[in-house]
């Protein structure tokens, strides 16, 4: 058989943190001994382990990402399943992102415009910034959140995810962290279907037909995917700049929410249709042990 890239594995990866949004433990785990056992799995299980903890969960990220088992142990990311979520880092980071980009929108929605403009600002003097930020810590926790933050910085890959782990050591100077509570792990079937976004080639056929079936772009296409179902948590705690956030991205697709969950809720059994066609015609030709397997657990 022909060897295989990580990266091939692209729907078992995007699986780990659609598990980890909604608590789900079985496919969390599956995910996971599925990387795990691919060269350079450990790897990248390591790195993005670090940013699926600020995505999700910030207030409890420097705990995660300091314990004993050390961040390639999939523990970490049990944890923050097994919690609530608190989204603002990602949603402060997704404003700072579209503002430094040149949308003046981001300013508008924003529940504080100095804010974005200081981690803005911060991210153009990376020194200062962290300097800045541990002098401003008032808490053992918020010193972990900014401690993980930068050394999660380091290994950011994309714009988003510097702009989120900025944010996230802002928000810990700016007073006690938000409380996340435990919750119940998901014991239901899980829609692996979700795991199907833009990040993959399956996804990315996918969104191609929807586009088509609706007649809209293929950014609206994939956002509405994203927002109302790829990003669903099991448990969310109050985080306005997360709520901020989406209202940016329905502004900037040109869709209310209200008609975009109307239009998901069309078009939510032809995409699940279109994937589950697509798995059946996979496994004809692909072996047991290869990802396309988790979609019939």
């Amino acid at each position: 058989m022909e060897s295989r890239k990580l990266s091939d594995y692209s729907l078992a990866r995007s699986l780990i943190q659609k598990a980890v949004r909604r608590g789900h433990v079985g496919a969390l785990g599956r995910a996971s001994a599925f990387i795990l056992k691919r060269e350079g799995g450990r790897s990248w299980l390591r790195t993005r382990s670090r940013l699926i903890a600020f995505e999700e969960s910030w207030p409890i990220a420097g705990e995660l990402l300091a314990g004993p088992g050390g961040i390639e142990d999939p523990a970490p990311l049990l944890t923050c399943a097994l919690h609530s979520k608190q989204k603002d880092a990602t949603g402060l980071g997704a404003l700072v992102k579209a503002w430094v980009e040149g949308e003046e929108r981001a300013l508008d929605v924003a529940p504080d415009r100095r804010s974005v403009k200081i981690v803005a600002e911060g991210m153009n003097r990376p020194a200062a910034f962290w300097e800045w930020a541990k002098t401003q810590a008032g808490s053992r926790e918020a010193r972990l959140v900014i401690a993980a933050a930068q050394q999660a910085a380091r290994v950011a890959y994309s714009p988003h995810d510097v702009a989120m782990v900025y944010s996230a050591a802002y928000l810990a100077t700016q007073g006690p962290l938000p409380v996340l509570h435990r919750v119940e792990p998901e014991v239901g079937p899980f829609p692996y279907w979700i795991a199907a976004d833009k990040h993959t080639s399956m996804g990315a056929q996918v969104l191609v037909d929807v586009r088509m079936a609706l007649g809209v772009t293929y950014d609206a296409a994939a956002s509405m995917l994203f927002l109302l179902d790829g990003a669903a948590v099991n448990a969310l705690e109050e985080s306005p700049w997360w709520t901020a956030a989406r209202q940016l991205k329905f502004l900037q697709i040109g869709i209310r929410e209200e008609r975009a969950v109307e239009i998901m809720e069309h078009i939510r059994p032809m995409i699940v249709k279109i994937i589950g066609d697509r798995v059946e015609r996979e496994l004809q030709e692909e072996d047991e042990g290869t990802q396309i397997s988790m979609f019939t657990q």
